[in-house]
């Protein structure tokens, strides 16, 4: 038999959608019984678990490329938030290639984003996460801090020429950028 939780989308504000492409809460009304089926899925996730004890816990759940099947835990509630394609490395500092198939904790990442948030994330009731980050995310990730200023400036005009130098100078910005914060 496997364990099926209710699940259910969570709202997610404008704010986020630069980072964060949805959310959704998984609620365990029963106990755990048989195995629990994780999907193949190419997306990281951020995950907050809350098991029936109490205890507590924020992972970073990378893209998996095969099924898992696991004993299921004695969870009561899980808040996935599916990062948005190419924000892994702003927002964990670590791009998603390198969290293939691996479940980590959050708060053993290397940006000051992730830190903070496994810090703030796990104290939380589960329907009060997607709002702290909607409060928590826009000032943390400054814009200085994001990859817009890597965007070419100049119009896209089908133009071998006018492409070559727009090209040559997102390779040139490419090249002065810091990396994320």
């Amino acid at each position: 038999m496997t364990t099926v939780p209710a699940e259910a989308a969570l709202p997610l504000p404008e704010e986020l959608r630069p980072w964060i492409d949805g959310a959704r809460l998984l609620s365990f009304d029963d106990e755990p019984s048989g195995t629990f089926t994780h999907v193949p899925e190419a997306a990281t996730k951020v995950v907050v678990r809350v098991e029936r004890n109490g205890r507590r816990d924020a992972l970073v759940v990378g893209p998996r490329t095969r099924a898992s099947y696991r004993t299921g835990k004695r969870l009561a509630a899980c808040v996935q938030l599916r990062l948005a394609p190419g924000t892994a490395r702003l927002l964990l500092g670590v791009p998603a290639v390198e969290l293939v198939g691996r479940a980590l904790p959050l708060g053993d990442l290397p940006a000051a984003t992730a830190r903070h948030l496994a810090g703030s994330l796990w104290e939380m009731e589960p329907e009060q996460i997607v709002a702290h980050l909607a409060d928590v995310l826009p000032h943390r990730l400054t814009a200085g801090s994001r990859t817009e200023r890597l965007l070419s400036t100049r119009p896209h005009t089908h133009h071998a020429l006018d492409d070559a130098i727009e090209q040559a100078e997102l390779l040139a910005r490419l090249m002065a950028w810091p990396g994320p914060a």
